[in-house]
């Protein structure tokens, strides 16, 4: 279904990367988050669903990165017009893997999941440690983890894109 040269899908792509926004703390910064006013159609439980599709089991309450990651990848996804393509995929979670060693270092510190990524990563990827250097390493599982946030928000766009089309019909 189109409307004005834009799919549901797109639409509804953009409805998504729309919802994330900025909080600030008090103690300074700010931080990715879903706006307040986002649709109705976003599921309550998005925060926590993403957490799990990282971890697989065990949501980790909160992590700034995979709402940080989550809001990029929206965005990411509302410039491709088919986002079913595994390879805008791949490009996507690439494109959101850090490239500094500061950052990843930073990353791989903050939560015992993250170090729990980089060796699940290295055994889904068939590379050993002793192949790669430490940055390439948590690059593998910081790619692993946005991939699942990827796929997580794919799966969000489906549903909600099917349920429009069927309502539409």
């Amino acid at each position: 279904m189109t409307t004005n040269d834009t799919t549901t899908a797109q639409a509804v792509t953009r409805e998504l990367a729309d919802a994330f926004g900025a909080g600030w703390r008090p103690t300074g910064g700010t931080f990715a988050k879903l706006a307040d006013d986002a649709p109705a159609w976003i599921p309550e439980t998005l925060a926590r669903d993403l957490h799990v599709a990282v971890d697989g089991r065990i949501a980790r309450l909160p992590d700034d990165w995979i709402y940080a990651t989550a809001a990029g990848a929206a965005d990411a996804l509302a410039g491709y017009e088919d986002t079913t393509d595994d390879d805008c995929a791949h490009e996507i979670a690439e494109g959101l893997v850090d490239i500094y060693t500061k950052d990843l270092f930073r990353w791989a510190g903050d939560h015992e999941y993250n170090r729990a990524l980089i060796a699940e990563a290295e055994q889904e990827y068939g590379i050993p440690e002793a192949g790669r250097s430490m940055d390439e390493q948590i690059q593998a599982g910081q790619y692993l983890g946005a991939a699942r946030i990827v796929a997580h928000l794919r799966g969000v766009i489906e549903d909600e894109t099917n349920t429009r089309e069927e309502d539409a019909r």
